[in-house]
């Protein structure tokens, strides 16, 4: 039998937002031979059938995500409904043989807290969020062996919310650097030669129709995904590229994106932007129609392109020559790393988690949230400096291999379990 410990993961969606691909890529990480994943999640989306796909026993629970409520008829039906899958996956931790539940969200952890509360098996609440939870806060952080924070900013609001420090463990995101072109000596740490090329670069500047702020990734298919994606949405192939990535939720503050555009045209009327994603959970169709009459109220026309869902987030940064992100209160901010990885200088407001990510003036620049003027100024400086782009790209990517690998989380977590099991009774191996 193998000396894996079996965790079981539990996610209470099957679709993919950032939580849900950085559990993805966190499963596709753990060490094999120390730790035997297993997934519990609905089949409302892609995740159970990736996870099978990358080899991880997957088991298709229904679950929900559940919501603050005082209404009566709504409390009840998800009382009813934590009480269901939580029967369910209370069986296969009996049947699987599981030594540890990964709740990888809030609403995971109500049910992983129902699944452990008899004391059998420890629990893991890995948050990702800032939310206001009160009560339940507390009673998931007394409750839980661990409580894992992505960010600083969430640490501090856990330990605001009155989660025992000594269980709190800061472990930041990590996401899978090969797919932004990273080789696997840079990912190692090591030197890679003319791994970025700005509009001056050798490399770059021989391949046509690059322009302004084109980054080498070292990967000649990023290199052909940039024409080919502009290709696609008929975006110039000379045309300034801002970008930005995000679920269409009112705290993402899109809108600030497509006034900074707006504001940049009036001077460099050829800057065309991009903003990927939507209405992940179908709550926000408002915010969704909101942002389509802003965009016509601006008269930006084709000077946007609203993408929709991408699954290839690396080929629209592969097109692109600065990378925004306007959101407010970011927990994390998940996009900003993908783009530094994939060698982007980064404009970002100071609100949330950023400031732990962006370092100022030299992997981006921070700005004033909500401020458009201040977040146009910044993209113009870096649209008017080939070099400073070319520079700050390359301080990005070495930031991502230096603190944001999936290894390195995958192994500060497995360090974790080893920590939890450790001080049970019968620690040994099943």
């Amino acid at each position: 039998m193998s000396d894996a410990s079996r965790v079981l993961f539990v996610s209470a969606t099957g679709r993919l937002g950032g939580a849900e691909r950085s559990l993805l890529e966190l499963l596709k990480a753990l060490p094999a031979d120390r730790v035997e994943p297993h997934l519990a999640c609905p089949s409302d989306g892609p995740l159970p059938d990736l996870a099978r796909g990358a080899g991880v026993k997957t088991h298709e629970v229904g679950l929900r995500r559940y919501r603050r409520t005082l209404h009566p008829f709504l409390l009840a039906g998800q009382v009813k409904a934590l009480f269901l899958s939580s029967s369910r996956i209370a069986g296969l931790c009996e049947s699987e043989g599981i030594r540890i539940v990964h709740a990888n969200t809030d609403s995971a952890a109500l049910v992983a807290w129902d699944v452990c509360r008899t004391g059998r098996l420890p629990f893991v609440w890995h948050c990702r969020d800032t939310r206001p939870l009160g009560r339940v806060g507390r009673l998931l952080g007394t409750r839980a062996a661990r409580v894992i924070a992505i960010s600083r900013m969430v640490f501090d609001h856990l330990s605001a919310q009155q989660v025992p420090r000594e269980k709190l463990r800061l472990v930041l995101n990590g996401i899978d650097l090969s797919r932004f072109g990273l080789s696997a000596a840079e990912q190692a740490g090591a030197a890679a030669p003319g791994e970025v090329c700005g509009a001056g670069g050798t490399k770059a500047a021989a391949v046509a129709g690059k322009g302004a702020g084109a980054v080498e990734t070292g990967s000649d298919d990023m290199i052909r995904a940039r024409a080919e994606v502009r290709a696609e949405l008929g975006i110039p192939q000379d045309a300034a590229l801002l970008t930005s990535v995000g679920m269409f939720v009112p705290w993402k503050r899109h809108e600030d994106f497509l006034a900074m555009i707006h504001v940049l045209r009036k001077r460099r009327c050829g800057v065309r932007g991009l903003l990927a994603g939507d209405d992940l959970f179908e709550e926000n169709e408002e915010y969704f129609a909101m942002l389509r009459k802003t965009a016509a109220g601006l008269d930006l026309g084709e000077a946007v392109a609203f993408t929709g869902y991408r699954d290839d987030i690396p080929r629209l940064l592969a097109a692109s020559d600065v990378f925004v992100s306007a959101s407010d209160g970011e927990p994390f901010g998940r996009a900003v790393v993908e783009a530094m990885a994939a060698g982007l200088p980064v404009v970002a407001t100071a609100s949330g988690a950023k400031s732990e990510l962006v370092e100022d003036g030299a992997t981006g620049f921070l700005v004033p949230r909500g401020s458009i003027g201040a977040m146009a100024s910044a993209c113009e400086r870096l649209l008017d400096d080939a070099g400073l782009r070319r520079r700050m790209g390359e301080r990005g990517r070495e930031r991502a291999r230096e603190s944001f690998d999936i290894r390195r989380t995958a192994g500060e977590i497995e360090a974790i379990y080893r920590e939890i099991l450790s001080a049970r009774p019968g620690a040994a191996h099943p």
